[in-house]
């Protein structure tokens, strides 16, 4: 948005247009937040491309600041809590004023602690006497869902008028009736401040009166308390806050492009300027609204907005809770949007995107026509990340993550674009610049040498206005052109000279009528190339029959041409501005005449001196420096030299060290304070003498000046708080004072690192530049080695390495602030580390610190059958840090994972890692139970299968066997476990047929005593 009109002295061609964001004067203010009020927060943030300076301040208060801006740095600006807007309807004066030397963009911050939102701010040319406020009120009529707007003045006596829309509800009480008019009057930096349980929007606030009073200007900004979206539930809320276009710069075609990342859709208001204005938005049906009646709805798809007359959008984000179930994160939160128009499609834009501790990723949105697509970021071509919009594919836009800090972005079909982020819980966005249009002004001159903008002095030149913007031909048909040299010439098309060489800037003024408001569009500079000659120096008096007379023009520059003409003498020789005559005596006229012509073709007047013959001489004033800056020896003066002459100086004040009876010498003068110089001329070339005295050379020496130079050094690497002074003594008094950065005070504060250069010029003219450098400590920089904990206890612990930042170091490592670099006795976790330098920098660094596994030990085990040492034990470890020790408690000393050869019984280990951490276990190693398992039948025939009845088992055991036949008689007995019955009785082989054995075993097992008695039958088969 632009509300000026764009100046730019051209030949034969419009030149680019001017953002509506750049300014010298901004007035702005903040709404009344909502949230937990520790961390209040109300910033201003500036970014400039050349170095400025300037101040803010709290109009009506004592409260100001001064401020230094470098080029393409942010500075921050915090504007003091007291200052906070804490009463509705109740006029205050807390209305914050920006003025800077340079052009600067400017944006707004409020921040609480779980609530913030920022704004672009727009500067004074910018501002207008008509509003119509749009915001968001849910249907939730839920604690603090209040829509807030506020009216600030940047003039005195502004007569308000406030048509409400709906109405005004505050902790139910009715404030004020639907379509009731308010009547108010706001001097400069004053301000009402408006809050409603119902929604605002389309209430209409406008200036009103007649004179100069009506052509005062509002910045009005709207918002609401604690932003809730609609019946999509009562979660995830917070403030939004955006200042306000004037509706002289509403729009007919927009778009809206969903946010990245956002599943929800988020709300879209629409407010119309005019009645019976027709909307088209895509995917809906045509709506027809009155002036100040509103349209809104939810865009999860890009929407193409087009309306018959101007209306407003604004674009609003729902909170991140809403997508929490899809996403899984809460990294999102409402914030309001004013969108750009596409009338503001700008092809240069500068913006800031403000860096917030709370904001994790921000994104740029950038829309451009997709014909010839060029877009560039901070010097990079990004046209390739464009896509068409699917609803109106002559536009393509661009969704881009996008660092903070200071930005540019250039398109040669133009682009509209807007900034904003989200982190956990939190959402911050705004427009980051447009243009209204632009107007080209034709520049013609006569000589077609010069560059756009230079004119020759005495030649006529033209301007003229043209403009391919449609809107900018509806709004302004009258002109004024302030030529800058008091003249003020009205038209599209003036013509005018400047007799005068030097630099004239010329103000356009633009408004609807002679006697409408008018804007000052923009300042350009004209440069006027002058004839580079004042007036010919020399005798005008000779005597007769001379030889040679030098003649020198003054006031000439190097690489013009100079021309001599000579009347009644002869012309000798020429170079450049000098010249050698000879001059006839007794010729009717003897006159010199010169003229000059610069590089570009120039050409000046022709100036001349005319010579008479004398015997009384007419010398001319020395030529030399008449004043002196503290140097004031080998000082050159000067004349004309006339062959013959001989010349006497004479010196007050000083002496000559070289150069007496010629025209030319040197001087040494005695020092600071006033002396002259003259000379007398004779000539001997004839037998009369003619002679002269020169008039006296008055030539002051300035005392010296002394400059003292303090500095304080930036407290933090990349910090802005370092500063600079300087006390003058000598030379003569009042000093004036100016710094690169355009300040011209004796101090300046707010510098980053850096040499900084100041020019100190005294009351006389006396100069003398000096480089300042204001240091910087070495970023503030380490990292913590973190050695983690053993054993399961809290054994961890942290060393800090840290270098940079100023003089020594502090740590806080939990709680308070300690001058140790190390800490023990840490457990397992996450940690953070705050280190603090003597200037109060800090740094913070995070480390972890991580407990192995305890250990763990498991046994394998092979037991051994009773009494006997057939068993074995293994150890298997696990957690800890290997490697590991193992100490047994037997003997002979044992150290590894195995022992062997064991009988039953109790063995102890202590492992130890290799961290040191220790584990004592005790392994009972048991004996197995013996398993005694009968057959129930064998073959004693031969084959040499089955041919024996015994025992199977797993250890030897005291153990008997006795076999029966059918009359019990008692045919096979054994007390050997591993011997068997063959199937003989008294040598001979048992019949076929069913047997009765008992088996008696038993004995001691793992200290257990025990017996066993199986009876059973087993058959023999032949």
């Amino acid at each position: 948005m632009l509300t000026g009109l764009v100046l730019m002295l051209m030949t034969s061609e419009l030149f680019s247009q001017t953002s509506s964001t750049l300014g010298r004067e901004f007035y702005f203010s903040y709404l009344p937040n909502t949230g937990i009020d520790e961390d209040y927060e109300m910033s201003v943030f500036l970014t400039s491309e050349v170095n400025s300076s300037g101040t803010i301040e709290v109009i009506g208060s004592d409260w100001s600041q001064e401020f230094t801006l470098i080029a393409n740095n942010t500075l921050r600006v915090d504007i003091p809590a007291e200052f906070r807007l804490t009463a509705h309807e109740i006029i205050e004066s807390k209305g914050v004023y920006v003025s800077t030397l340079a052009d600067v963009t400017a944006y707004a911050y409020n921040h609480m602690a779980g609530s913030s939102d920022g704004s672009m701010l727009l500067p004074l040319p910018s501002l207008d006497k008509e509003y119509i406020i749009n915001t968001w009120k849910s249907d939730l009529n839920s604690f603090d869902d209040r829509t807030q707007f506020s009216v600030l003045s940047a003039n005195n006596g502004t007569e308000i008028e406030i048509t409400f829309s709906t109405n005004v509800m505050y902790d139910g009480v009715k404030l004020h009736d639907a379509g009731e008019v308010l009547n108010l009057t706001l001097d400069r930096g004053e301000l009402i401040y408006f809050e409603s349980e119902m929604d605002l929007t389309g209430t209409i606030v406008k200036i009103v009166g007649d004179g100069a009073a009506n052509c005062n200007k509002l910045a009005v900004f709207a918002g609401n308390k604690n932003f809730k979206t609609t019946s999509q539930g009562d979660v995830g809320t917070d403030h939004v806050y955006n200042q306000l276009y004037s509706v002289r710069d509403w729009g007919r075609e927009y778009f809206v492009v969903q946010h990245e990342t956002r599943e929800t859709a988020d709300p879209v208001t629409i407010v119309a300027s005019e009645d019976n204005t027709l909307l088209e938005i895509t995917g809906v049906l045509p709506i027809v609204l009155n002036r100040g009646e509103s349209f809104r709805f939810f865009a999860k798809i890009e929407h193409y907005i087009k309306a018959d007359k101007p209306v407003s959008v604004a674009h609003f984000t729902s909170s991140g809770r809403h997508d929490l179930q899809e996403r899984g994160d809460l990294k999102a939160d409402p914030f309001m949007m004013t969108i750009s128009p596409l009338k503001q499609i700008s092809n240069d834009i500068r913006f800031n995107v403000i860096n917030s501790p709370t904001i994790e990723q921000h994104y740029l949105i950038a829309v451009s026509p997709s014909v010839r697509l060029n877009v560039v970021l901070d010097g990079v071509d990004i046209s390739d990340q464009f896509e068409p919009l699917s609803l109106a594919g002559q536009y393509s836009f661009a969704a881009i993550p996008i660092s903070p800090g200071v930005h540019r972005l250039e398109s040669r079909s133009g682009v509209v674009a807007h900034t904003y982020g989200f982190g956990e819980e939190e959402g911050m966005g705004y427009a980051v610049g447009g243009n209204l249009g632009n107007f080209g002004i034709d520049f013609q001159s006569i000589n077609s040498n010069l560059g756009p903008g230079q004119v020759c002095a005495g030649n006529d030149f033209s301007l003229s206005v043209s403009s391919e913007s449609d809107i900018l031909s509806e709004l302004y048909t009258y002109f004024a052109w302030d030529m800058g040299d008091g003249n003020l010439i009205e038209g599209e098309s003036v013509s005018h000279s400047y007799d005068t060489p030097g630099v004239y800037t010329v103000n356009l003024y633009a408004s609807k009528s002679p006697i409408a408001c008018s804007d000052l569009t923009v300042s350009r500079q004209i440069e006027v190339i002058g004839a580079a000659i004042d007036e010919i120096v020399g005798p005008a008096a000779v005597c007769p029959n001379v030889g040679g007379v030098e003649y020198i023009l003054s006031g000439s520059e190097p690489d013009y041409n100079y021309q001599w003409f000579v009347e009644g003498g002869d012309l000798l020789a020429t170079s450049g501005p000098t010249a050698e005559v000879a001059w006839t005596f007794g010729a009717p006229v003897n006159r010199l005449k010169a003229l000059s012509v610069s590089p570009l073709g120039c050409q000046s007047d022709t100036v001349f001196l005319d010579v008479r013959f004398n015997e009384i001489l007419e010398p001319v004033l020395p030529l030399g420096e008449a004043f002196l800056c503290g140097d004031f020896l080998n000082i050159p003066y000067r004349i004309p030299n006339t062959t013959g002459s001989v010349y006497s100086w004479i010196i007050e004040g000083g002496q000559i060290a070289s150069g007496q009876g010629t025209n030319e010498i040197i001087v040494n003068w005695d020092g600071a304070g006033n002396h002259r110089l003259w000379y007398t001329e004779n000539s001997t070339t004839i037998s009369t003498l003619c002679e002269g005295t020169s008039p006296q050379l008055n030539v002051i020496v300035s005392e010296q000046m002394d400059i003292e130079i303090s500095t304080d050094a930036v407290s933090c690497f990349g910090q802005n708080d370092g500063s600079a002074s300087l006390s003058v003594t000598g030379g003569v008094g009042p000093y004036s004072i100016e710094w690169e950065t355009g300040s011209t005070q004796n101090t300046i504060s707010g510098l980053a690192g850096g040499s900084y250069e100041v020019a100190i010029t005294d009351g006389v003219g006396c100069q003398v530049i000096r480089s300042v450098v204001v240091d910087e400590p070495e970023v503030l920089s380490g990292f913590v080695v973190a050695y983690d904990a053993n054993c399961g206890e809290a054994t961890g612990r942290a060393e800090a390495i840290v270098s940079g930042g100023s003089g020594n170091y502090s740590y806080r490592w939990k709680d308070n602030f300690v001058n140790e670099a190390e800490i023990a006795g840490l457990g397992a976790g996450n940690y953070s580390l705050v280190i603090r330098d003597d200037k109060g920098c800090e740094l913070i660094l995070d480390y972890s610190i991580a407990v192995p596994q305890p250990m763990e030990v498991q046994f394998e085990m092979e037991s051994p059958c009773p009494d006997t040492t057939d068993g074995r034990m293994s150890l298997v470890v696990s957690g800890g840090t290997g490697p590991y020790l193992f100490e047994w408690e037997i003997a002979p000393d044992h150290h590894g994972s195995t022992l062997e050869n064991l009988p039953g019984g109790g063995y102890q280990v202590t492992v130890t890692d290799g961290e040191g951490c220790t584990l004592s276990v005790t392994g009972e190693l048991l004996e197995q139970a013996p398993r005694v398992t009968i057959p129930n039948s064998f073959s004693p025939n031969g084959d040499g299968m089955n041919e024996e009845f015994k025992a199977v088992y797993n250890c030897a055991i005291d153990f008997q066997m006795l076999v029966y036949n059918q009359w019990g008689n008692i045919i096979f007995y054994s007390q050997d476990i591993a011997t068997g019955w063959n199937g003989t009785y008294e040598g001979q082989h048992v019949p076929s047929g069913n047997y009765t054995y008992r088996i008696i075993y038993g004995g001691e097992v793992n200290g257990n005593v025990y017996q066993e008695i199986i009876n059973g039958r087993v058959r023999v088969i032949k």
